[in-house]
């Protein structure tokens, strides 16, 4: 068949540093799918395989490999900057015999183009092998370790290296909220995952009235103590979904359910009238595209905090809260008050579909 045909074969390597790249690539690969129907979707990742399962109407090869290192956490607030250091000297520079060996499977696969959700090991094989790439991005991690130098100036040669391995991109998307500008990249609006079910199908399913305000809690994929979070809620009109514990648990006006429920997370904001949880990527895009309000905790010494603080300043009817408030129940009065307060506009569309646009043009450039 002609590569002037489809289906074409995409290649996605997506960072497993928490939930968020990979939500951002599950959108793209269904954006794809509805604008090039056939294409075909290899993932290397180590991100759990249901994830993509939930997050996906159609299938795509799962290939489990660690792909990317980013920063070592002991919650979802707090880096490990230690043991950072010490596994990326373990993995950079790339070992040839590693990128002899992917790029081996990449060319049996009969890639087309490898896509890479901030993953610099994509880049590189994709280099290795002569394939065309493509970054989607809104930070990179040089940038990011570069902020951190001043505790750990060690990062600075593996920060070096990883730079020069992100501009091996023959592509280069950049996804809103941007935190390092680049002139050459394409720039799009935030991209997050559509939702699935009506507000009114995702509460009648829960057993929250239509009317009551409810809050949706999530940390993201990664671990975080949520006991003393929900303290004191009985006191309140408001209904809470908290996302991390091992089995569904319902308590009062208290629902908590697993990461992998039932629910489709962006269900679960639509459906929502504030979201609470840590400033993320997928947080911020899911919030945007849903026009919902947000409670967020920033976090302090990640680089990338910052600009998305500052972005959903300007972008999102929000309000900044402290640990400690969440610890003591204290959240709950903010909360109160940033209900009063106007929503968004609801049901944007977002970036997805820019970058599938962006990706056929691309294939359409293949020989």
């Amino acid at each position: 068949m002609s590569k002037s045909a489809t289906p074409y074969h995409f290649i996605y390597f997506v960072s497993s540093h928490g939930f968020g790249h990979a939500a951002r690539a599950t959108a793209v690969i269904d954006a794809v799918n509805r604008l090039m129907p056939g294409s075909r979707f290899t993932v290397f990742t180590d991100v759990a395989s249901w994830f993509f399962e939930s997050s996906l109407n159609t299938l795509v090869t799962l290939e489990r490999l660690d792909v990317d290192l980013g920063l070592v956490q002991t919650d979802a607030l707090t880096e490990d900057l230690p043991a950072t250091l010490r596994q990326l000297t373990r993995r950079i520079p790339f070992p040839k015999s590693v990128l002899d060996d992917i790029a081996q499977r990449v060319d049996n696969l009969g890639a087309d183009v490898v896509i890479c959700d901030i993953a610099p090991l994509g880049l590189a094989v994709a280099g290795h092998c002569g394939v065309p790439s493509v970054l989607v991005e809104n930070f990179t991690w040089d940038w990011i370790y570069r902020g951190y130098l001043a505790a750990c100036p060690e990062l600075e040669p593996l920060a070096g290296y990883l730079e020069g391995v992100f501009t091996q991109a023959t592509y280069h998307i950049q996804t809103e909220p941007v935190c390092s500008l680049s002139t050459h990249a394409v720039h799009v609006s935030p991209v997050s995952r559509r939702p699935r079910h009506s507000r009114t199908e995702v509460r009648r399913r829960l057993g929250v009235p239509d009317d009551a305000p409810l809050a949706v809690v999530s940390m993201g994929g990664v671990n975080w103590n949520y006991d003393t979070l929900t303290t004191g809620s009985d006191n309140h009109e408001l209904w809470v979904v908290v996302f991390g514990s091992e089995a569904p648990v319902r308590r009062g006006r208290v629902i908590r359910l697993p990461h992998h429920s039932e629910f489709f997370h962006p269900d679960m904001i639509h459906a929502a009238d504030v979201v609470v949880g840590k400033l993320g990527y997928s947080t911020l895009a899911e919030v945007w595209s849903a026009g919902v309000r947000l409670g967020y905790l920033a976090r302090p010494h990640f680089r990338e905090s910052p600009t998305l603080e500052a972005w959903a300043q300007r972008e999102l009817t929000c309000r900044r809260l402290e640990v400690s408030a969440l610890e003591t129940g204290d959240w709950l009065d903010t909360i109160g008050e940033l209900l009063l307060e106007p929503r968004g506009q609801a049901d944007r569309i977002g970036g997805a579909n820019e970058v599938a646009r962006f990706l056929a043009q691309v294939v359409s450039l293949l020989p």
